[in-house]
């Protein structure tokens, strides 16, 4: 295909964004750099929300009174451990349909934290921090597409499924009788990030006042998932927590 001046145009994945990037790093940033993850993500503040199971504008600005995360101490990482098998990676080019979705998130480049997909859901009284962790390891080893990472090689795009490895959970401490700003706020920074290549194509944060959990907070890489695939895996993680919640109450 040509441009209007005539021009042949370049690969849908080889193009960048037409605009300048200048970012901060998040405090999702922050935490995996001071676990030793050096992942260099952007904050765009503008990612997609799934709160309550409907889309809001992904342009939306945080609200005014949003807590500022820069402020307050980094959160305590939950290192998940998963094993739905065992062997090496299984390796294989991308569908159609991964394909599909892998040249516009590549052209957003910096901004492709648009397509991002996030929801917040609430953890019930009586669930503790190993019920969220658990819960999470279940929707691990239950899609191969929570354990998929994806990297470009010389003959392509490719995923990569691992049967085992380990899922970073990060937990952040609400300020008292603020859990809710405060964990929309995580979930904002959450979402702002950019998915880089090897990274897990979803993350998810835990918020916590005076150690309980209240809140998890999850996002998924568009790569990974879409809107029916995110209610999915939240819906199940939901069922989870409330199983444990009711067998703390027998």
């Amino acid at each position: 295909a040509a441009d209007p001046t005539g021009r042949p145009r370049p690969p849908l994945s080889d193009r960048s964004p037409p605009w300048p990037v200048r970012r901060r790093k998040t405090a999702w940033e922050r935490s995996q750099v001071s676990s030793g993850r050096r992942i260099q993500h952007v904050d765009r503040r503008r990612p997609g929300s799934l709160e309550g199971g409907d889309l809001t504008d992904p342009h939306a600005p945080a609200p005014a009174t949003d807590p500022d995360l820069s402020a307050a101490a980094l959160p305590t990482l939950q290192q998940v451990e998963f094993a739905a098998g065992s062997g090496p990676p299984l390796t294989a080019p991308l569908t159609w349909g991964q394909r599909a979705i892998w040249d516009p998130i590549r052209w957003f480049g910096e901004d492709a934290n648009y397509f991002n997909i996030s929801t917040l859901l609430p953890v019930p009284r009586g669930a503790s921090l190993s019920d969220v962790t658990r819960a999470v390891r279940m929707v691990i080893e239950r899609h191969e597409g929570l354990r998929t990472r994806y990297r470009t090689t010389p003959a392509g795009p490719t995923q990569e499924i691992h049967a085992t490895g380990v899922f970073p959970v990060p937990v952040w401490e609400a300020p008292e009788g603020g859990v809710t700003a405060f964990a929309a706020a995580v979930l904002r920074d959450l979402a702002a990030a950019t998915f880089r290549e090897q990274e897990w194509g979803w993350r998810c944060a835990v918020v916590t006042q005076q150690g309980v959990p209240r809140r998890l907070a999850v996002v998924f890489n568009h790569q990974v998932a879409d809107g029916w695939a995110s209610r999915l895996v939240t819906t199940q993680l939901a069922e989870a927590l409330r199983g444990a919640a009711a067998a703390a109450g027998t």
